[in-house]
């Protein structure tokens, strides 16, 4: 991001809420840092403010389905200024990303760019609930919901096709066999 801006190029940012997983069920351990904030703000709040806080970002494109994410969106961005957090808030906000990226097996958006699948693997859906067994330490409970999924991970046959149009470089084969792996067939 710092070398485009410092090419002159502007820098857009999609997935601020990362497929809504960063706004969608809060670990606990996340919570409390949120909650021992100066200022309370909403997970969506924050996400933007931290984006925001960069003068190198231009513009943040944010998916909003209903008119009160709108209005909240509108709301959030007339504070929403480049260097506007405070240091206490961004050690808070890095406190938060460590946890997530500490807890996040594949860093996967959902943006579905690798699907259709030709084998019929729901490569996103996979890998939310491989994700979401680490986030909140239940491999049981994701394994139950996982049994239900059509388009399970055992269906890949290792055509790479996802993996040329996966943005995030994500080497999906192989995170899909540790999905087979945790949750079997």
């Amino acid at each position: 991001m710092m070398y485009a801006a410092s090419k002159g190029l502007g820098i857009v940012i999609m997935e601020p809420m990362r497929g809504g997983y960063l706004v969608s069920g809060m670990p606990p351990e996340i919570q409390e840092i949120w909650d021992s904030a100066d200022i309370q703000r909403s997970p969506v709040e924050w996400s933007l403010r931290y984006l925001w806080d960069y003068p190198e970002i231009a513009v943040v494109l944010s998916g909003m389905s209903e008119i009160k994410h709108v209005e909240d969106n509108v709301k959030f961005a007339s504070g929403g200024l480049p260097d506007s957090l405070t240091e206490r808030e961004r050690e808070l906000i890095s406190r938060v990303k460590k946890i997530y990226m500490s807890k996040t097996r594949v860093n996967c958006t959902g943006c579905r760019y690798c699907m259709p699948c030709p084998s019929g693997v729901n490569i996103p859906e996979n890998f939310k609930y491989l994700n979401n067994a680490e986030m909140f330490d239940n491999a049981e409970g994701e394994k139950a919901l996982y049994s239900g999924l059509e388009g399970q991970a055992s269906n890949c046959t290792e055509c790479g096709q996802c993996e040329e149009k996966c943005p995030q470089k994500i080497p999906v084969s192989q995170m899909l066999k540790e999905v087979v792996k945790l949750f079997g067939k």
